[in-house]
């Protein structure tokens, strides 16, 4: 399970965020990747508690913000430039570090639920790895990125 921490204690600012989580030494597929590997993360609610932010030029100024609802950048459309628009920093315990990215995706904002039925909604951001060359077996991972912290309760879990 991954654990978020925070850079502020200031609701509904915008900062960076930590997601730290480790990978189990039971999964055999972590020992030695060989093919193509994606990691996903999924912020569980994105309206109330916890939305990713991303590097973006809006009316011809950069800067830090929301994603739109209906963005996306598909699976075919996978870039490493859309990686670094949304994390800041990796990092890992493991002698090699994180590993290198081939490019991210994401989803535009989704709902298990009908509109109208007052849903939480959630978003997808994949990062994908070259073959051979993802995450390892009993290693921790920290991603930085963006975030508005919106009302929750410690303990509570954004991230999936």
């Amino acid at each position: 399970s991954a654990v978020v921490s925070l850079t502020t204690k200031m609701q509904e600012a915008v900062a960076p965020v930590i997601i730290a989580f480790k990978t189990t030494d039971s999964r055999n597929e972590y020992s030695t990747p060989t093919g193509a590997t994606m990691l996903m993360l999924r912020f569980l609610d994105v309206s109330r508690k916890f939305e990713p932010y991303w590097h973006n030029q809006e009316n011809g100024i950069r800067g830090v913000y929301s994603i739109p609802d209906t963005q996306e950048v598909t699976k075919a459309a996978t870039m490493q430039h859309v990686c670094g628009k949304i994390f800041l920093e990796f990092w890992s315990s493991h002698s090699e570090g994180f590993p290198m990215p081939t490019g991210c995706h994401f989803t535009q904002k989704l709902s298990d639920q009908p509109v109208n039925g007052g849903s939480d909604f959630f978003r997808e951001i994949y990062i994908s790895f070259g073959e051979g060359n993802g995450l390892r077996q009993g290693v921790e991972y920290h991603i930085v990125l963006n975030a508005r912290i919106m009302l929750f309760t410690a303990g509570e879990q954004l991230v999936d």
